[in-house]
């Protein structure tokens, strides 16, 4: 054995130095290394030398010492961890140490101990590290990508950023991402692409560690559980299976798992005082309070069950205490609003149930109540939520009637309401009576409308409710005589989608009684849900706010005016709070005027219509082309602004042409949906017959020649006396087809009219045709001769008398019709 001496002291250690015993991982970063080293002084401290070396190559990336104090070396194996930026499976990592014995003196290094990674494990996928692990928000991490065996990692991605790659051994690839932001709860991701083309993508969470709880308290309600809350420093980021661990330990009584922000415990009998420990924690730490408190000062009982049972100037209100209070003085508060009456009372804690009646409201009037309660002398606890009531009303009905007039009599409807809040909770019944000619005749019923049927005489109409307590004030409405409502004032309102309807009305010098103004609320739909309201004398105004009503529906609202022997109807208005652009479409007429420029609409359309979601205003009538040849796109647009007018004109069209015609009503919303019609234009196609005597000669020059060739699509010929349609034809040469010629056909327009007319029958026609629109080769040989023969005496003719001769542009056919 080999000694080690110092200073001429022998220190008996072998000279091969420590022994390591065990390198393990911890963790995905973290790496354990354990030794043993028989032979130090138990007096004397002990420096070890470690270094950690990467890949296969033993690159150094970590030299540093490490002092084992003399009295942990009772502690063998020792132990040293070391936690690495890159994820130890992405490479092998490799640990060898030695003793320091003095700055001069050392042992021998220990054999390198490696942690060997997965890069050289076979896999049919790219492996990714680190993956599905929290981070910590602040850190430097590295990410790596261990590529498919005969591929390399050509791109590596941060929340779908690019960024430099660096080499980790012979295939791994890495990327350093400094200074993690806390992430969403969906986490981070960062993406692997190989030579192949093929992707990855990992997700990682990045979080902190927990903080200080905040505003950590306990609290009972009834004696029998204790619950803890509190708030997080910080409020955790993660959730799921990422979400942060919250306990509560009880001295004494052990630990409870907890939601995110609140714990309970159950109270333990003739135990006052307690201490709890609230934990939160999560990968990256834990963080604790520590709170203690008398039961006695956490008492905050809930009033539970509040009911209110109303008269007219009072009402009683109670509630219940449920808890374990025996022993203890409570007392309790109950506020009354409007005007936040409050009522205390002092309770015994051994009785559940309570109640305390408040005096001297105001009758038919809304009220609300709530309650809380105490320990004396301690904090107040919740109030419990509001309880909404209305105190009774010496019970009044408004009452209104409708009226349907037939041949043999009338139909009346007597409908009524509570003028109070809630009073039909009290009314067992009601009481109606018919009172004519001195008869009366009443009914018990219990719904809100009973229906008469009565004649032509005045009558009136007693409703009275029946209460608990007594009988109401009587109300009652007449019924006028039969007789004509006289001239009816019509007028359209224009209402407000947010301020509703604001009626007024011309003052009535008879209405000795006010007036009542009568609509349905759902407008123009049946059923009608009749509503009605009353104005005092004096008034000629109403304020009708717009929840009542909905946009795009018709309102008419009847003003009846209150005379002596009954309500008469004096106006209606009629309107919308906002409306909408109409929902029916026109039908238009499939009868209709076409001319060659001109086409004339009819249309079908009711524009009385009370489902229309505004006033119907006009129509709107969009003209355009569709014809193919069109060099140019055809728009227009007319307007008929009278509603009532459902025809209209369109002039100025081009003949022979396809045009397609929209309509649409029209409100002041803008215009509705459309209906459409194609429609094509005659063509301007006529000729003139003209009155010739027979024997009559016309002269044409032979010589007249065409100055330029042009096409001719169709013939313009005035018909006298009688106007035909004409089809236009083209004949095209079979050996030159880019040529346009005459066509001999009788339906050709220029050449033959006599085909088209059917009288008279007996006609002679002559034609005359410039021949240098005609293509050689149409005319036979015999032909040829003959229109030469032919040609020669016309210029000779012409020659003799004179005759100027001027050139033409077009082809020179001259129909000559002997009657």
């Amino acid at each position: 054995m080999s000694q080690f001496t110092v200073n001429g002291i022998a220190l008996g250690c072998d000279v091969a130095g420590p022994v390591i015993e065990q390198l393990r991982p911890v963790n995905m970063w973290r790496l354990e290394v354990q030794w043993s080293d028989g032979c130090i002084q138990e007096d004397v401290d002990a420096t070890y030398e470690i270094q950690v070396g990467r890949t296969e190559t033993f690159d150094n990336i970590l030299q540093t010492n490490i002092s084992i104090k003399s009295d942990k070396k009772a502690s063998i194996p020792y132990s040293w961890i070391w936690t690495s930026q890159l994820p130890l499976q992405c490479a092998d990592h490799s640990v060898r140490l030695r003793r320091i014995i003095n700055a001069s003196f050392s042992s021998e290094w220990t054999p390198w101990k490696t942690n060997f990674g997965d890069q050289n494990q076979d896999g049919k996928n790219t492996k990714m590290f680190p993956k599905d692990q929290i981070l910590r928000e602040g850190a430097s991490v590295l990410f790596c990508c261990v590529p498919r065996r005969g591929t390399e990692i050509t791109k590596i991605t941060f929340n779908n950023s690019l960024y430099p790659v660096i080499s980790v051994g012979e295939h791994v690839r890495a990327i350093n991402v400094t200074n993690l932001n806390a992430s969403r709860a969906l986490g981070v991701n960062f993406g692997c692409r190989d030579s192949k083309g093929y992707e990855r993508v990992a997700l990682n969470y990045v979080t902190f560690p927990p903080q200080k709880l905040q505003n950590v308290s306990c609290e009972t309600v009834d004696m029998r559980t204790v619950t803890c809350s509190w708030r997080p420093g910080r409020p955790p980021n993660l959730s799921g299976s990422n979400k942060r661990n919250y306990a509560l330990h009880v001295e004494n009584m052990g630990t409870v798992e907890c939601k995110e922000t609140l714990c309970s415990f159950p109270v333990v009998l003739n135990r006052t005082e307690y201490v709890v420990r609230v934990t939160e924690r999560n990968s990256l730490g834990q963080e604790s309070v520590t709170l203690t408190f008398d039961i006695a000062d956490t008492v905050f009982p809930e009033a539970q069950h509040v009911s209110v049972s109303p008269a007219a100037t009072q009402a009683t209100v109670s509630w219940m205490l449920d808890g374990s209070f025996s022993g203890l003085q409570l007392v309790c508060q109950i506020q009354t609003d409007p005007g936040r009456k409050v009522v205390e009372l002092k309770v015994e804690g051994a009785v559940r149930e309570h109640s305390v009646t408040v005096l001297e409201l105001l009758p038919s009037f809304s009220f609300s109540t709530r309650v809380r309660c105490a320990v004396q002398g301690k904090d107040w606890g919740k109030w419990s939520d509001d309880v909404h009531f209305c105190t009774y009303p010496p019970v009044t009905l408004a009452v209104w009637r409708t009226i349907q007039v037939d041949a043999l009599g009338r139909d009346v409807t007597v409908l009524w309401s509570t003028a109070s809040c809630d009073s039909h909770s009290h009314i067992k019944l009601y009481e109606v009576c018919l009172e004519r000619s001195g008869t009366t005749v009443c009914r018990n019923v219990t719904k809100t409308r009973e229906d008469f049927r009565v004649g032509s005489e005045p009558c009136r109409v007693v409703v009275r409710a029946v209460l608990g307590t007594g009988q109401s004030v009587s109300s009652y409405i007449s019924i006028p005589p039969v007789h004509s409502d006289g001239v009816v004032l019509k007028k359209r309102i224009v209402g407000s989608a947010i301020e509703g309807f604001l009626l007024s009305w011309k003052e009535d010098g008879s209405a000795l009684c006010g007036y009542t103004v009568e609509w349905c609320m759902m407008g123009s739909a049946v059923p009608c849900s009749l509503q009605w309201r009353t104005v005092p004398t004096g008034h000629n105004s109403i304020a009708l706010e717009a929840e009542e009503f909905e946009k795009g529906r018709r309102y008419s609202f009847n003003i009846f005016s209150c005379r002596k022997e009954g309500h008469t109807l004096t106006e209606t208005h009629t309107g919308y709070t906002q409306e909408l652009k109409p929902t029916l479409i026109p039908q238009i007429s499939p009868s209709l005027s076409v001319t060659m420029s001109s086409v004339t609409l009819e249309w079908s359309y009711d524009e009385d219509d009370p489902r229309h979601p505004g006033f119907i205003s006009g129509y709107q009538i969009t003209v355009h082309n569709q014809d193919p040849w069109s060099t140019s796109h055809y728009s227009r647009n007319v307007s008929v602004n009278d509603p009532r007018v459902k025809q209209v004109t369109v002039s100025d069209l081009q003949p022979q042409t396809l045009y397609t015609f929209s309509l649409a009503a029209q409100t002041s919303a803008g215009s509705g949906p459309e209906t459409r019609r194609q429609i094509t234009t005659l063509p301007n196609c006529e000729s003139e017959q003209m009155d010739q005597r027979s024997g009559v000669r016309i002269k044409a020059s032979a010589k007249i020649q065409a100055v330029r060739v042009e096409e001719c699509p169709y013939c313009d010929v005035e018909v006298v006396n009688a106007t035909l349609v004409l089809e236009k034809m083209s004949l095209m040469h079979q050996t030159e087809p880019g040529l346009q010629v005459i066509s001999s056909h009788p339906g050709y327009c220029p050449q033959t009219p006599s085909a088209m007319l059917d009288e008279p029958t007996n006609l002679d026609v002559m034609s005359i045709t410039n021949r240098s629109y005609v293509p050689m080769g149409v005319y036979s040989s015999a032909q040829e001769e003959a229109l030469n023969r032919e040609n020669t005496a016309q210029e000779e003719a012409q020659s003799e008398e004179n005759l100027p001769l001027h050139p033409s542009d077009y082809v020179t056919t001259v129909a000559i019709l002997k009657l």
